[in-house]
């Protein structure tokens, strides 16, 4: 979901819920609970204003390429930058951190890197096409976090892509260049792709555990 607030010159984007790709922006019509983030929503955006430029995010993350353009878009952006994470940016939501100038992160909120992933049919020459393809975005993944690298090469960058990496602010200010702020509470509004990694940390399935409640008391009213 996109908020924008304007004051003394400075513009704060507020960056909530699943990227997604703009193919899927016209079921805003539709659903105005839609809690998504859109390139096209960012594009309008940053078109629209001047001056230095806060991208607030709280996001586990969604769509590669979604993820990736507004990246390139605030790398593009003529004004200085600055990524801060509210409680994570994970998979495509780290892409957009590492497209600001600079990134601040909480010492207990979290950053996380995994390696691309697609869900595809067909024959052994179609499969071994997309893992082909998968290395190349990979490679384009390892480009982006190596912008904000402090003392590490890009071999392990990929080691940690390839392990599915959580850090939390503290660590990952061991490997990149961010700067570490206080505990903060953790926002519960990271959107649902954060159900679907191997390691997500207790506090978010915790949020997890809290939307089956709500889910199974509406069921009860039925």
């Amino acid at each position: 979901m996109i908020r924008v607030k304007n004051e003394g010159g400075r513009t704060s984007i507020y960056v909530s819920g699943d990227i997604v790709d703009d193919c899927w922006h016209f079921a805003k019509d539709f659903m105005p609970e839609d809690v998504s983030t859109y390139p096209e929503d960012i594009r309008s955006i940053l078109d629209d204003v001047t001056g230095p430029v806060d991208v607030y995010i709280s996001s586990g993350g969604g769509d590669l390429f979604a993820g990736m353009a507004i990246s390139n878009m605030l790398a593009r952006y003529d004004g200085p930058t600055k990524a801060i994470v509210d409680g994570l940016a994970a998979s495509a939501a780290s892409l957009i951190a590492f497209g600001c100038d600079e990134i601040e992160i909480p010492s207990n909120a979290y950053l996380m890197i995994h390696k691309p992933l697609v869900t595809v049919c067909g024959n052994a020459d179609d499969l071994l096409d997309w893992a082909t393809t998968l290395d190349s975005l990979q490679e384009g993944l390892v480009e982006t976090y190596a912008r904000h690298t402090k003392g590490i090469g890009n071999d392990e960058i990929n080691q940690m892509i390839d392990a599915e990496t959580w850090l939390t602010g503290k660590k990952a200010a061991e490997y990149f260049n961010i700067k570490v702020t206080g505990e903060e509470t953790i926002p519960q509004n990271v959107g649902n792709c954060v159900f679907n990694y191997t390691k997500t940390p207790e506090v978010f399935k915790k949020n997890e555990n809290s939307k089956l409640d709500e889910i199974n008391a509406t069921l009860e009213l039925y």
